[in-house]
């Protein structure tokens, strides 16, 4: 299971759980009536959260740890598969929709846009997020070295997608106290996953410095507030947000 899996029992601060929650918010607003596949779904955070509109729900992950957790709280509520998302195993054509959040920066994107391509009906929709490399300060995660910036996404998704981008979480609306206590728990964050340890380390050092809550088995309405992204040029790198998302639709 990767380290870095947002897993429910973890403490996670307010503004983990605004970003986690406004994936699915988000999300939510292209599924109603839809066949709808989840990709990098983890434990399944947002699959009941999508089921509550879409028609039908499917969550895919590689990890068969992240696929009990989400079987253990679902049951029957939603269908899960076993999968690697370049190479998906389900026909041509079949889906409405395909999500995929987070995890989004951990596949080869070229050969991850095809497939989603080829299972997504004409006029299907892809969409996902990914954190903005172009932020001032951005730390990347030692797991994954796939960042893009909104022009290089555009380019990678033109051989059968039309695009939409969208910016969230502005930077300029954190305070200087608020960008000081994160500054020091990423700060510590990086070189603590270097030791023995070092992520309960980083947890307590989380719980000490910022406000911080138990993430739940399911995301739900009023869990946080619904903070909706702004649209963005695809033609140009944007520095102003922590977020980025796109809505592609298939050709």
């Amino acid at each position: 299971m990767s380290q870095e899996a947002e897993l429910p029992g973890m403490r996670v601060t307010k503004e983990q759980l605004q970003i986690i929650c406004c994936r699915y918010y988000f999300a939510s607003q292209f599924v109603a009536g839809k066949q709808v596949l989840e990709l990098g779904c983890g434990p399944g955070l947002g699959l009941g959260y999508l089921s509550q509109s879409a028609t039908r729900v499917i969550g895919g992950d590689y990890d068969e740890d992240n696929l009990r957790l989400a079987q253990r709280h679902y049951e029957d509520r939603v269908e899960l598969a076993l999968l690697d998302a370049h190479n998906l195993p389900f026909k041509d054509n079949c889906f409405d929709v395909v999500v995929v959040m987070a995890t989004i920066i951990y596949l080869q994107l070229d050969s991850f846009f095809n497939e989603c391509y080829r299972v997504l009906k004409k006029g299907g929709m892809l969409v996902f997020c990914i954190p903005n490399k172009d932020q001032p300060s951005f730390q990347r995660s030692p797991l994954s070295k796939n960042y893009f910036s909104v022009p290089e996404l555009s380019e990678l998704l033109s051989p059968h997608f039309d695009a939409k981008f969208f910016g969230a979480f502005p930077i300029y609306k954190e305070s200087k106290s608020t960008k000081s206590r994160y500054a020091i728990v990423a700060k510590a964050g990086k070189a603590l996953t270097l030791i023995f340890r070092g992520e309960k380390i980083k947890e307590l050092l989380s719980r000490f410095f910022l406000d911080t809550s138990v993430l739940k088995e399911e995301i739900e309405d009023g869990m946080a507030e619904d903070i909706q992204p702004e649209p963005v040029s695809g033609d140009t790198p944007t520095t102003q947000y922590r977020v980025l998302y796109a809505v592609a639709y298939a050709r």
